[in-house]
């Protein structure tokens, strides 16, 4: 899927050169992000992993071809750059053993669950 994207900020540039590839230069970053542009499939909510909340107007940009990359849009520009190695820094295990795991997600129970009374 080709996305239509008028820029790609110099901020995403910058964060793509910080979390995906530090030894690449601006050029080099910008020519990663509009390659991964090029085969994105694109998200109104960010995947697990990303470790963000979805923000009203973002759209969220992966590709088959760079899995471990998240590129935010907004406004029809690149603003910025995520990696599945930096997102999972962001939150370590309070133990130091890597990873924290997530929270489970809230299940409402099945409405006979809350049933004290023998059904006749």
């Amino acid at each position: 899927m080709t996305t239509a994207v008028a820029f790609v900020t110099a901020h995403a540039i910058t964060r793509y050169q910080e979390r995906v590839a530090p030894a690449a230069s601006r050029q080099v970053a910008l020519r990663a992000i509009r390659e991964i542009l090029d085969h994105a499939n694109s998200r109104s909510r960010p995947r697990l992993w990303t470790r963000v909340g979805a923000r009203p107007g973002c759209r969220y940009l992966y590709s088959a071809d760079h899995p471990d990359v998240c590129l935010v849009l907004r406004g029809g520009a690149v603003v910025t750059v995520f990696s599945r190695i930096s997102c999972a820094a962001w939150n370590p295990s309070p133990d130091g053993g890597g990873i924290a795991h997530l929270p489970t997600p809230y299940r409402r129970p099945a409405p006979a669950a809350w049933r004290t009374w023998e059904a006749a």
